[in-house]
């Protein structure tokens, strides 16, 4: 091996210790491009090292992660009792028998979807010579904390055909040390999948922590997500995702248990059939090494899915930073009269954005106004938006498309429209509807008829789209569709809110829609769809690291929306142990870059106070920075750069606690600042940069803001 290498381009460095080096080989397509993997075999296997990533992989294909900070390597894996990083089940037998077939390989400035990168290339066979595996690991220049893993599964034998059935690409354990006791967090950790109405995101992982992640559909409208895991501790953490650009039916487990371990693994089940020589390759995985909390892996993973074509909304208009109130305060109780007195408090109190939420309607499917309150149908629903847009507010309208009631047009008309599961019933939605199929054509072309007709009839300015169950779309199995298999349902429920936008905004070109799937995790398919998401349906304690998580997933201007402002002492969540909001949530959204809206039903000087703190500031308009770790830090804090401003808010770990103590101040330039409580209108101190620590006390938030000053 050394010789033919020595006769390529690039040199062989044989270390003092006697480990061989590839800083590259010949066959780089660009051998132009510097490369940024030095390959190193160690033990049998061998370590591949990027200025801030290093991967080691052993002969039994055990996978271990290191992260360089502050020039040290660091690491969260073991050195012992590695689970090997790429299993799968053939003919329904558990499979991890693999060793390498020749040395590893490297290839500098290897184009590839992500962009230029290095790729290792390593090959690997079973003892009995059924089936070979090839890994492409490619570290992308543009990523350097990052690695991305192709697998491809051949099949060797010399006829038959073998079955593929669960495939796991990434297969990671971390230690944290054995835990004192069980209520000891081993990891703070971001789990991707969607589950129910009021979930949590970020989960601390205990001894005994179990939960499978899958983003597919778990019934009663519940479901998706998205496939990734992140696990932290305060030295570093290690994220993994699959990387589709349809949504998967996938599953990362995470399991921890008494003595500090944790495993997590990207699983799917092909359940494809394997011919003799060919070969299977699944959509390829993640692995991100990091610092901090999740941020930086969730704005990774939204980056490279750029990559594969599945890209967020970039471009904002300044109406999509506007404070707004929602008639949800109400329920379904509102009458006209109440509703257009508080579109007149709205305009007196700064707030531009109009939300008529659910109650206008009689069914889902008809979509059709109700004669309780509009009793001449259509033309009082168009008087009530020209009311409405006289007073200079936009009209947002609030439906949930996808779905329609037992007893509306649609189930009269056209049964054939339903999904239907394995046994021919219909899959239920959220409330009393049932999924329509967003893979079958008639549904698409109904709803986009709704759409022109919201929009170029009525004059509608915006969508609020609403429901668990518009996170997916169950699979089909109605005989009348067609499908080539039953994920296509699954696969094309984000076509369907691309068209309601491509059809929107071809009449309205700065139409926007606000997607709000009720506080369970977002499929990020879909929700990159839209202009506006929503931190949905919050507990107190989970508004700040939602709205960080929709940051990073969406982009640091996202103007998140937090319709819970406002609410103390009025709204009680239905569901839950903690039913109160502890705290006015205003501080916790401004101060996080949210857009506060409000459904309570009284609107009173408070309202208007914070509308006008909000107004006069706008952190929302801004870039979220990420420089504090809002779980193994106390007081959590966040940072908003906005011009030359800085704005910071710290924040208790459990609502409406006090904190005495420092506060550190980052991202600051090395001049020097005036730093002001902007809700007080209080002068706090002058500092210099680059970080300066301040002297506080608060109760629950603290919000700052630092303008650079004269010396």
């Amino acid at each position: 091996m050394a010789e033919a290498l020595s006769r390529r381009c690039y040199p062989i460095i044989v270390m003092a210790s006697g480990v061989l080096m590839i800083s590259a080989c010949s066959r780089s397509q660009n051998p132009e491009v510097a490369p940024v993997v030095s390959l190193t075999t160690q033990a049998g296997g061998f370590r591949a090292e990027t200025a801030s990533l290093a991967l080691e992989c052993s002969r039994a294909l055990q996978f271990r992660v290191l992260f360089k900070k502050n020039g040290n390597w660091l690491t969260l894996s073991p050195e012992q009792g590695l689970p090997s990083s790429i299993t799968f089940e053939l003919d329904n037998q558990p499979f991890a028998s693999f060793t390498f077939a020749g040395a590893p390989s490297l290839q500098s400035g290897v184009s590839t979807p992500f962009g230029q990168a290095d790729q290792v290339r390593v090959e690997a066979k079973d003892a009995a010579n059924q089936v070979s595996l090839a890994l492409d690991l490619s570290f992308p220049k543009d990523f350097p904390d990052t690695v991305i893993i192709a697998s491809h599964l051949k099949n060797l034998r010399p006829s038959g055909s073998v079955a593929v059935g669960e495939f796991d690409q990434a297969s990671l354990r971390v230690a944290a040390g054995v835990p004192r006791d069980a209520k000891d967090v081993l990891f703070w950790s971001l789990q991707g999948g969607g589950y129910i109405w009021g979930g949590d995101y970020v989960e601390p992982v205990r001894a005994g922590f179990s939960q499978d992640n899958y983003t597919g559909p778990k019934g009663k409208g519940n479901g998706g997500g998205i496939p990734f895991v992140d696990l932290w501790r305060p030295e570093m953490g290690v994220a993994v995702a699959l990387l589709d650009p349809k949504p998967a039916l996938a599953w990362v487990p995470v399991s921890a248990d008494a003595q500090g371990m944790a495993d997590v693994k990207v699983v799917t089940r092909p359940g494809v059939q394997l011919a003799s020589g060919e070969t299977y390759s699944p959509a390829p995985v993640m692995i991100a090494a990091h610092q901090l909390d999740f941020y930086n892996p969730v704005a990774r993973y939204r980056e490279v899915m750029d990559r594969l074509g599945v890209r967020v909304v970039r471009d904002f208009l300044p109406a999509d930073y506007a404070p707004a109130w929602c008639t949800w305060g109400y329920v379904r109780t509102w009458t006209l009269p109440i509703i257009l007195a508080k579109a007149e408090q709205m305009k007196a109190m700064g707030m531009k954005d109009f939300i008529l939420d659910d109650g206008w309607f009689d069914l889902f499917g008809n979509w059709e106004p109700t004669p309780q309150k509009f009793p001449h149908g259509e033309a009082d629903m168009k008087v009530l938006i020209d009311k409405v847009h006289s007073l200079g507010l936009t009209f947002r309208l609030w439906w949930s498309p996808g779905s329609a009631d037992p007893g509306s047009e649609v189930d009269r008309k056209h049964p054939d429209w339903f999904v239907l599961d394995k046994d021919g019933h219909r899959e239920k939605a959220s409330w009393n509807a049932y999924y329509l199929c967003p893979a079958y054509a008639p549904v698409r072309e109904f709803t986009r008829g709704l759409v022109t007709r919201f929009v170029n009839d009525w004059s509608v300015d915006a969508f609020k789209l609403d429901g668990t169950d518009l996170n997916h779309a169950p699979l089909c199995f109605n005989p009348a569709h067609h499908h080539t298999r039953p994920g296509d349902s699954f696969e094309q429920w984000p076509a369907l809110f691309q068209e309601i936008s491509d059809t929107a905004r071809a009449i309205r070109k700065d139409f926007r829609m606000e997607f709000c799937p009720c506080g369970i995790t977002p499929t990020f398919q879909t929700i990159s769809i839209f202009e506006q998401p929503t931190d949905s349906d919050p507990f107190d304690y989970q508004v700040t690291a939602r709205v960080k998580f929709l940051k990073a997933l969406l982009g640091p201007h996202s103007p998140v929306l937090q319709e819970y402002v406002g609410l103390k002492g009025f709204y009680e969540h239905p569901y839950g142990d903690q039913h109160v909001l502890r705290v006015d949530l205003y501080p916790r959204a401004i101060g996080t870059g949210e857009v506060p809206s409000s459904f309570s039903p009284v609107l009173a000087k408070p309202h208007a106070a914070w509308t006008a703190i909000y107004n006069a500031q706008r952190p929302a308009e801004g870039e979220y920075v990420n420089l504090y770790d809002i779980r193994w830090e106390n007081p959590e804090g966040h940072v908003i750069r906005k011009g030359e401003k800085l704005y910071y808010g710290f924040f208790t770990q459990t609502p409406g606690q006090t904190y005495s103590g420092t506060v550190q101040l980052r991202g600051l330039n090395a001049g020097h600042y005036h730093v002001t409580d902007y809700v007080r209108g209080r002068p706090v101190q002058d500092v210099a940069g680059p970080t300066a620590d301040l002297p506080v006390k608060f109760q629950d938030s603290l919000l700052l803001v630092a303008e650079p000053s004269a010396p």
